[in-house]
């Protein structure tokens, strides 16, 4: 069932004069119960889509339907109020004079036509604190709350009512590290549990590939893929995602040759590069053809390093460590191969160090090709 239906959505800001347009003719559904995130550099539009969707701004044209409610259309407008909806603002917006209880209650009092009585409000507040870790806290100032538990206080806030949609304006931004990946994990846990149809705005490529069911990657106020995280990050339709959607190395060179597809749609593709021929296996829709300049797109995990010349493999190119990171769960390489710098992680079990000569991997499977 759909949940969302955004339309040939166009919207200008007032004084743009001959900018392009905050939101071009931007199209998609979201299904009910999904998480869908609208990811993209500062200025894209993901929020004009947002702020649309929400009310907050009133498109120039296009339709917005909410389940089978048409909220915008050339005749019709439904202000905020009345669209069943909760948000959550990057600033978390609570209010600093109320308890955490009055928070979360406020909104409860305002959709209410009668005064709802005090164990009224407790059943419903109560247990939304208490899925938000947040009961022990329900007398404390909003003001006297850390920045993850008024994120937290947030959300339950918006989530209160039981909303048929969720709108999710950047809102771990402000966090630390280690509190946006707890409240990455934590809002994943909530949205599955409440079955509640989310759209996300973000900027970080790994909150929007570990959060979402589907991804609408926007620049310049149009969509230019939308598939799901892992079609964005192994299979991009151009170098723009593939560089927003995780970190990737770029090789220049024109393609040499291009083969027939087999049965599951792969064809070989040997490309020209300062590095000499590079053979790829291409699995795309991209339209390829001998002599086109190209971009080989190979993201630095997919590269492999050895310490001696392996036997029976293609595409190996002798190297040189110019930096190792240490970060954790691996280590980060910077290496020097001809005229090209390529970044490669590698397990920490592998031991390089500065300036030893390596030879570098490019498995064929794990190069994307796009021509130019």
């Amino acid at each position: 069932m759909t949940a969302i239906e955004v339309r040939n959505l166009h919207h200008r800001y007032r004084g743009a004069g001959d900018h392009p347009p905050a939101v071009g003719d931007v199209s998609f559904t979201v299904e009910d119960n999904q998480f869908f995130t609208l990811l993209g550099p500062s200025g894209c539009g993901k929020t004009t889509t947002l702020r649309c969707i929400a009310g907050l701004e009133k498109p120039d044209s296009g339709e917005i339907r909410l389940g089978d409610v048409v909220v915008v259309s050339d005749q019709t407008f439904v202000p905020t109020h009345r669209r069943d909806i909760g948000m959550v603002f990057q600033d978390y917006a609570v209010w600093p004079h109320m308890t955490v209880f009055e928070n979360v209650a406020f909104p409860l009092r305002m959709q209410s036509r009668r005064r709802l009585r005090s164990s009224q409000l407790r059943e419903k507040v109560m247990p939304m604190l208490e899925l938000m870790g947040m009961a022990r806290f329900e007398k404390r100032r909003a003001t006297q709350l850390s920045g993850g538990q008024q994120q937290r206080l947030s959300l339950a806030r918006a989530l209160v009512r039981e909303p048929e949609v969720l709108l999710l304006d950047e809102p771990l931004s402000s966090l630390d590290a280690r509190l946006r990946a707890q409240m990455r994990a934590e809002l994943r846990r909530v949205q599955r549990l409440l079955k509640v149809t989310t759209v996300f705005v973000t900027h970080d490529q790994i909150e929007a590939l570990s959060l979402s069911n589907q991804i609408a990657v926007m620049r310049d106020g149009n969509i230019v893929q939308l598939g799901r995280p892992r079609d964005l990050y192994f299979h991009p339709d151009n170098e723009f995602v593939g560089n927003l959607v995780g970190a990737s190395n770029i090789i220049n060179g024109t393609i040499d040759s291009v083969g027939d597809a087999d049965e599951d749609g792969v064809r070989r593709v040997n490309v020209s590069t300062e590095l000499g021929t590079v053979s790829c296996e291409d699995s795309g829709d991209h339209q390829l053809a001998s002599g086109q300049t190209c971009t080989i797109l190979i993201r630095p995990e997919a590269l492999v390093m050895h310490h001696s010349e392996p036997e029976n493999l293609e595409n190996i190119f002798v190297g040189r460590v110019d930096l190792g990171l240490f970060i954790g769960e691996g280590v980060e390489h910077e290496v020097t191969v001809g005229p090209i710098e390529l970044r490669a992680k590698v397990s920490t079990d592998v031991r390089f160090r500065r300036d030893d000569k390596v030879y570098l991997e490019i498995p064929a499977k794990s190069c994307v090709v796009f021509a130019q």
